[in-house]
This record gives structure tokens, sequence and C-alpha cells, in this order.
């Protein structure tokens, strides 16, 4: 299941819950701002 994988790596990491959530949405944010802007992965599927 994912949300067993995603608590092992939190776990791993030494961060509780929220410290978590934390680095996912900023992983999230610096794929957004790399990768293309928001959408970016529904407007490559788009130029197909």
């Amino acid at each position: 299941m994912i949300s067993d994988v995603l608590e092992a790596d939190r776990k791993a990491m030494g961060l509780d819950q929220y410290e978590y959530i934390g680095h996912l949405l900023a992983r999230r944010y610096n794929e957004i701002r790399d990768q293309g802007g928001p959408g970016f992965e529904k407007k490559s599927k788009e130029r197909k």
C-alpha cells in the first residue's frame, strides 16, 4: 500500500506527520516550479 511506504519513509526520516506533510508539499512545489508550472503532467499528455 502507498500509505505503508510513505509511513516507513516518514519514520526513516525521523519526521512527525506534520513535518513529513511539509516535506512532501515542498517536494511537489519544487517539481511544479522546475517542470513547467501548475498542471505540467496534464500539459505533457495534451501535447501527444
